[in-house]
């Protein structure tokens, strides 16, 4: 049973790589990409209430974290995420 969805945008504008996500369908506000390594990202939006920060990474390519903050990674929420089957209709 789904609980709950997002649907998110990655795109590149003039202030550079920006992040929007849909919670449930709903368009929210923008992060700006500020950290990149090999196998995460990190995007932030300071003004936000809540998160500011949201980082994805994947360790071993199979599992992909996400995990949501304040600013200074305080009151953190893990998401984790793997491929499953879908049964097809």
């Amino acid at each position: 049973k789904v609980r709950s969805f997002e649907f998110f945008r990655i795109e590149a504008t003039e202030e550079g790589v920006v992040y929007r996500p849909s919670p449930n369908g709903v368009e929210t506000v923008a992060f700006r990409l500020t950290e990149t390594a090999s196998s995460s990202a990190v995007f932030t939006n300071p003004e936000h209430d809540f998160p500011q920060r949201i980082a994805y990474r994947s360790d071993d390519g199979a599992e992909l974290v996400a995990t949501i903050s304040h600013l200074d990674g305080s009151d953190p929420i893990t998401f984790r995420m793997s491929s499953i089957e879908c049964d097809t209709l």
